[in-house]
């Protein structure tokens, strides 16, 4: 699914992984074989069942975990190369933020992490419409509000690449629309973006590709136009994943 000549900042290639079960060895699949390719400058939607691989798949991705066999690629490296040099931003899905600091002072921390980037975090924070709670302790903030800012951080330093696991989820339709106006202007600055939901309306509306993954496996990758021409991501969906 890239949209360009060059090569695709996120790029997986027959990657399988599994997970033990039992003490006897067994072992259970939640990767087998998943292709995936994603360009700079687009947003591509990651669909699929509950435990179809999908959170699997970003943080082998993001350099946290290895495969158990196949390759990923971040923009030509391995995944945790790329990460230690500040090509990789990865949330996970509802990250547990320290509850007794406040929004600006962590957004300034993440900003001092990587080594001063630039970006100022009160402007970040008013790019998710959180500008007016900068001095709240983000415990006293509501799920969405911290869906909210978790793309905040996500976005420090202009990361390559930004894979958000769930970053729908929590959010109120306001905060939705906010969440994919940033996404696409991550995007727009030469970003790629991948992310999963489980919101498929609005995940097809913003993605320029989608992949869907089924008990491990790919069910279905394609851009938007292919997207259009099976009758949308839902009714791929549907049709392509077990009951």
């Amino acid at each position: 699914m890239s949209n360009g000549g060059d090569a695709p900042a996120i790029r997986a290639t027959a990657v399988a992984k599994s997970y033990p079960v039992s003490w006897r060895g067994e072992r259970r699949p939640a990767l087998m074989g998943v292709d995936l390719e994603v360009s700079r400058g687009s947003i591509c939607a990651l669909a699929g069942p509950n435990g179809a691989g999908k959170s699997t798949l970003l943080r082998i991705l993001a350099g946290l975990s290895n495969p158990d066999s196949g390759r990923a690629e971040i923009c030509g490296h391995a995944p945790d190369v790329a990460a230690r040099a500040g090509q990789i931003s990865y949330l996970p899905d509802a990250p547990e933020w320290p509850g007794a600091v406040r929004l600006l002072r962590l957004l300034d921390l993440g900003r001092r992490l990587l080594g001063g980037v630039e970006g100022e975090p009160a402007s970040a924070l008013d790019s998710v419409g959180l500008g007016h709670l900068g001095s709240r302790r983000i415990g006293e903030c509501s799920r969405g509000e911290q869906q909210r800012l978790g793309l905040a951080w996500a976005a420090l330093g202009r990361p390559a690449v930004i894979l958000l696991d769930e970053p729908f989820a929590g959010l109120d339709p306001r905060g939705a629309i906010d969440a994919a106006i940033v996404l696409r202007r991550l995007a727009d600055s030469g970003a790629a973006v991948l992310f999963t939901s489980h919101f498929l309306a609005e995940a097809e509306e913003l993605a320029d590709a989608a992949v869907l993954l089924d008990q491990g496996r790919l069910a279905f990758a394609g851009g938007r136009g292919d997207v259009k021409a099976a009758g949308g991501l839902k009714r791929i969906f549907l049709a392509r994943t077990a009951r």
